[in-house]
């Protein structure tokens, strides 16, 4: 038996998620920011030492690169799905969270630690 509430439903509109399926922004991001969270358990389980620098940058890779397509969407240019919705606020936070991991690893392995390993 069918209450009068299921008719009701039944005769709304499709919302845009619905119509369009989901979006790739976020799906891609997701599964991204899932992978820059399984690499260090890879790294932290033990893998031979030429292959953990290697998955080491691709974790970060993976963490900046999901936080990008949060903030810019997908396709880059027109920004669908972007979660900052073009705030340049929200856009710069995003931006610069997904950069500052790079930057600090990068900088870390130019600079010496202290003085004494120059």
């Amino acid at each position: 038996m069918r209450d009068a509430g299921d008719d009701a439903a039944a005769d709304r509109p499709a919302t845009g998620a619905a119509l369009h399926g989901p979006v790739p922004a976020w799906v891609w991001g997701g599964v991204l920011l899932v992978v820059s969270a399984v690499v260090p358990q890879v790294l932290y389980a033990g893998v031979d030492a030429p292959g953990r620098s290697v998955l080491y940058w691709f974790g970060m890779v993976a963490f900046s690169a999901a936080l990008l397509l949060f903030a810019y969407g997908w396709p880059m240019p027109r920004g669908r799905g972007a979660v900052a919705a073009g705030q340049p606020s929200g856009t710069v936070a995003l931006t610069v969270l997904a950069l500052w991991p790079l930057a600090s690893a990068i900088v870390a392995s130019i600079v010496p630690a202290s003085v004494d390993d120059c």
